[in-house]
């Protein structure tokens, strides 16, 4: 199937977005990503996201906590005629959304499996309206990416799970090759896109003196294609829940 192209977009409202503060340990850094207050589409306590927290080790393993009143509630409430399910975890090392990790079975409120997903090898972006039948504003915003063939490998394997108001995902990025400081940019949302968070974390690399300002502003030179992305023809597939 035909990959659409990115359409190029400013990031100074996404990194805007959310305040970010990271602490060092002696081989982690945890960065919490604290949502604005604003308000979601629908309830706030269905749909509310309040922060996001990253930990990242010297092993490269990522945990990324989303605290969500919509955590547990996946497959319970429609949406377009259909049921809202928990988004993929939207990665991106500079250069767009280059990378998801991609979770199996959104209908769970449990948790399962999941795969770190390069989009080039991938089948293409979802949206809001490919999961849900809606001309709203948010139809067009990217909530997961449809893996290809041979994506789904023990080597990008990681897992995700469902807790007391948290939605967390485990995987490891040492096949990004990333640079030292390490950052990347990281965004979660419902399939609805009721609620959505974003911002840029740290690795626990070797060299921390470049200033968080400066740091995003280098993120922000590279990404200005990073939000909103064009949609791929869907016609004849079916989505995976």
């Amino acid at each position: 199937m035909k990959k659409r192209s990115v359409i190029n977009t400013l990031l100074v409202a996404l990194l805007l977005s959310g305040f970010a503060t990271s602490a060092w340990a002696a081989n982690s850094v945890t960065t919490t990503i604290i949502d604005p207050p604003d308000n979601p589409y629908g309830a706030d306590n269905i749909y509310g996201i309040s922060s996001m927290n990253v930990n990242w080790n010297s092993n490269d393993d990522v945990v990324v906590d989303v605290y969500t009143a919509f955590a547990g509630k996946s497959n319970a409430y429609y949406y377009g005629g259909s049921k809202i399910l928990y988004g993929d975890l939207m990665i991106s090392t500079g250069s767009g959304w280059d990378y998801a990790f991609h979770i199996h079975n959104k209908t769970s409120n449990v948790g399962g499996d999941g795969w770190l997903i390069d989009y080039a090898n991938s089948d293409g972006y979802l949206e809001v309206q490919d999961y849900h039948n809606t001309n709203e504003s948010r139809k067009n915003t990217v909530v997961a990416v449809d893996h290809g063939a041979n994506q789904l490998t023990a080597a990008n394997q990681g897992s995700w799970s469902v807790g007391s108001g948290v939605v967390s995902f485990s995987f490891n990025v040492s096949s990004l090759n990333l640079s030292d400081p390490a950052q990347l940019a990281f965004r979660w949302a419902m399939t609805c896109a009721n609620d959505i968070i974003s911002g840029v974390a740290y690795g626990p690399g070797g060299n921390h003196q470049v200033p968080e300002p400066a740091i995003l502003a280098l993120f922000l030179s590279g990404l200005v294609g990073f939000g909103v992305m064009r949609k791929r023809s869907l016609k004849g597939t079916l989505l995976e829940a």
